[in-house]
């Protein structure tokens, strides 16, 4: 999978001589420079913070337009939650074939994404020596989601009982959505299944689906419910004179078809 990322910034030529004098936080809109006291403003000027899922392999590029070359720099968060300066060959130990640092056209790509690269970073821009805006985005591992039947599947039911599927599931990062089916209509959106008092037109199968950026799983139950047989109809080979009349002569062979539904076949004596 490849991903591209543009984070799009215009600037007003006209503001270039303000931002390299320095920041102004009582203008309206703030000029850029990002200080604490005027970041709100500032921020509606930038994307938001983009949360990036990726899985081991997937390619992605981050690239910063600009229609003025300002200074550029990528930096990490670290566990104690300070940010270290990414130099070009630090990131992905100088692995090409993992990842490319190019701060110089403000362009960061991913050839092969592995666990050790996800976390927090900021991408800045700086305009002043020491005034920057940053451009927040995560990278975090996409985890694959799982699902299992429960140990016990559900045992034939009666009419009346409640149906319950529990499957085994874990939605994986980002989660993944559930969806549940039976004769391909949508009968639910949660990791359970349940319907009370069930008829004989409950028996049938019914699938989970979780879709997922990292692929689909799917699982299929099929339900058995017990029900007294009932006739639907008799119906014979001779000649019919009205409801269940049938007058063939002596001697003649007649064949008399017994259709029935049932939950298993019963025992059928004439």
């Amino acid at each position: 999978m490849m991903l591209k990322i543009l984070f799009g910034l215009t600037i007003l030529l006209s503001l270039y001589d303000q931002i390299a004098e320095g920041v102004n936080c009582t203008e309206t809109p703030c000029v850029f420079g990002c200080e604490s006291s005027c970041n709100a403003s500032c921020y509606n000027e930038l994307p938001p913070n983009e949360v990036i899922y990726l899985s081991d392999g997937d390619m992605l590029e981050i690239t910063v337009e600009h229609p003025l070359l300002p200074t550029f720099q990528l930096v990490r968060e670290d566990s104690d939650g300070t940010y270290d300066v990414v130099e070009d060959g630090d990131v992905c130990g100088g692995d090409t074939s993992v990842c490319v640092l190019d701060n110089d056209a403000a362009r960061f790509i991913i050839n092969s994404f592995e666990s050790s690269l996800a976390g927090n970073y900021e991408y800045r821009r700086f305009y002043t020596f020491s005034n920057f805006c940053p451009t927040p985005f995560t990278l975090i591992e996409a985890i694959a989601p799982t699902l299992s039947k429960e140990p016990d599947p559900p045992a034939p039911l009666n009419i009346g009982d409640t149906l319950t599927l529990v499957p085994v599931v874990t939605l994986g990062t980002p989660p993944g959505t559930v969806t549940w089916y039976k004769d391909d209509f949508v009968i639910a959106t949660t990791n359970n299944y349940s319907k009370p008092s069930v008829e004989a037109s409950d028996r049938g199968v019914y699938s989970i689906v979780i879709l997922h950026q990292t692929g689909i799983l799917s699982l299929n139950y099929t339900i058995y419910i017990n029900f007294p047989p009932y006739i639907i109809s008799i119906t014979s080979s001779g000649p019919h004179y009205g409801t269940n009349r049938t007058i063939v002569p002596p001697g003649t062979d007649v064949t008399l078809t017994l259709v029935f539904i049932a939950d298993t076949l019963p025992n059928v004596t004439w």
